[in-house]
């Protein structure tokens, strides 16, 4: 009987990884179907357009510390060269409460990548207060890329009274295609 118990056992615990199994396989394969079918669109410009990557990537979250950090960049994450790009910065600390802009000593610096350790940022946008999708005082830059390129978009705060949370510092890698 206990043998039987035991086999019961694996068999449930074989059919959950089977389960876990197709699921990541679904996972996988399925945005590489979509990618397929999804026709490649251009712009008026003859740039290739996404279907499948301007939805599914609005907003992208890392931590440092205890401060999460929600990332956008307008236009869908898709800046254009010489086109003032809004690009905002959710902060976040454990339990969800929201670290405004006149809470945090932030900074934004921008970098050209591939990058060295001894880089110096190519720019430093002005951060300001910006109310945006029902958050008030989100911090804020309107960032302008010289160039077609990758490029480091790096946020580091540290608290305002009455404020309280480890110093951060997060950096996002951002792909600018396009002129403007």
């Amino acid at each position: 009987m206990a043998k039987m118990k035991f086999l019961f056992l694996q068999f449930k615990d074989y059919r959950f990884l089977t389960v876990a199994t197709l699921l990541g396989l679904m996972l996988s394969i399925v945005p590489v179907f979509l990618a397929g079918v999804f026709p490649a669109i251009r712009d008026n410009n003859n740039q290739l357009l996404s279907l499948w990557r301007s939805p599914l990537f609005a907003h992208t979250v890392k931590v440092s510390h205890d401060v999460a950090v929600t990332f956008h960049i307008e236009p869908n994450h898709n800046p254009r060269v010489g086109i003032p790009a809004l690009t905002w910065f959710l902060l976040t600390r454990q339990g969800g409460i929201t670290i405004p802009y006149r809470q945090c000593n932030c900074n934004v610096e921008v970098y050209s990548l591939p990058r060295t350790t001894s880089a110096q940022p190519i720019l430093r946008p002005r951060l300001y207060g910006l109310n945006v999708e029902g958050y008030g005082g989100v911090p804020a830059a309107r960032i302008i890329f010289p160039r077609v390129g990758r490029y480091d978009i790096v946020i580091s705060g540290s608290a305002r009274p009455p404020s309280t949370f480890q110093n951060f510092s997060i950096s996002y890698p951002v792909l600018v295609t396009g002129r403007g």
